[in-house]
């Protein structure tokens, strides 16, 4: 017996926190973020062989396939086939198979895996963001925002959440709720694809809703609930000796202070929180010039370049946020 137990042992798998696992690992990792997709799923499936079915490999190997333009269904059936012999496996997993579904167009599918992996791992941001982007596909918008500002609750910068809440709302014809999230997503991220078109999209909102010709301010919003998002506009349209900039700047001050004393929704309460904070930083005013600079407004640079200590304070007070956005969603 005590032969069988060492023999047992010395065949025994080395444990994933060894030197050897973590060189491969690290290898791997390095092949795939150097574009040598085959490489990386060579070194997986050799580690594989070592320590058979390990949760964190099956993964990696997975997203290295799926970078390779492995087929997908091929993809899928091998991490569901490593899935049911794994003792535990992770929410990544999870998060990938339903990922894989929603790529197939099988998003029934997809949304079953990550309803699966939140009954097991139900803080994990990921699984509740991927919930909410499948049930938005499906045309759940009610469902799908609650799941996405659940997701706020524990990733609040992860910008890819505010532009889908954007889009919902947007598509509810919302105006007042798509401008407050679009804000939130070019503060987040300005220089990003999804930045500059949310900083178009809100100068688009604007000049839908309020219009000025010959002195004369009209405003059109369609929903009753947005009456007040055209007034402040309309007022600030018509303060004299402003600049354009001034007045989007003003427009949008003015909005945020009504919509942070009305009864909030908790879509604007979650929209709304950055700038509360930033005006407690003493940095709402470079905040909101940020949505100029994201733009491409010249006066925005003028204001940055005449206003230095706010500009730095700004920078200060997103360094945090806008790493983590970076992290969550990249673009």
């Amino acid at each position: 017996m005590l032969t069988f137990l060492v023999s047992v042992a010395l065949a025994a798998s080395p444990p994933v926190d060894s030197p050897e696992y973590k060189e491969q690992l690290t290898e791997a990792i390095r092949r795939h973020d150097g574009g040598d997709y085959e490489g990386a799923i060579t070194v997986y499936r050799s580690m594989l062989t070592t320590w058979p079915h390990e949760p964190r490999l099956v993964y990696e190997l997975a997203l290295s396939m799926n970078a390779a333009r492995t087929r997908p269904d091929e993809v899928v059936a091998f991490v569901e086939g490593e899935f049911k012999l794994m003792k535990a496996p992770i929410p990544e997993l999870y998060s990938l198979l339903g990922s894989l579904w929603d790529a197939r167009r099988e998003v029934k599918t997809g949304e079953a895996w990550f309803r699966k992996g939140l009954a097991k791992f139900p803080k994990s941001a990921e699984l509740r963001f991927n919930l909410g982007i499948n049930l938005a596909v499906q045309g759940r918008s009610n469902e799908a925002e609650k799941e996405l500002l659940r997701c706020a609750q524990t990733e609040p910068h992860r910008a890819g959440l505010w532009r889908t809440l954007s889009i919902l709302a947007f598509q509810d014809d919302r105006v007042t709720d798509a401008v407050l999230t679009k804000m939130r997503l070019v503060v987040l991220d300005p220089r990003s694809k999804w930045g500059r078109a949310g900083a178009a999209e809100v100068d688009e909102l604007l000049r839908r809703a309020v219009s000025v010709e010959d002195g004369k301010v009209t405003i059109r919003v369609s929903n009753p609930d947005d009456m007040v998002f055209g007034m402040v506009v309309a007022a600030s349209r018509t303060k004299e000796g402003l600049t354009p900039g001034e007045q989007f700047v003003e427009a949008m001050r003015m909005l945020l202070e009504v919509v942070s004393e009305q009864p909030k929704t908790p879509l604007r309460r979650a929209a709304v929180s950055l700038f509360l904070e930033a005006k407690r930083a003493g940095v709402l005013e470079a905040a909101l010039w940020e949505l100029r600079a994201a733009a491409n407004d010249p006066e925005a640079e003028t204001w940055f370049s005449t206003h230095q200590s706010e500009a730095e304070a700004f920078e200060a007070f997103l360094r945090e946020p806008r790493a983590q956005a970076r992290r969550n969603s990249p673009l």
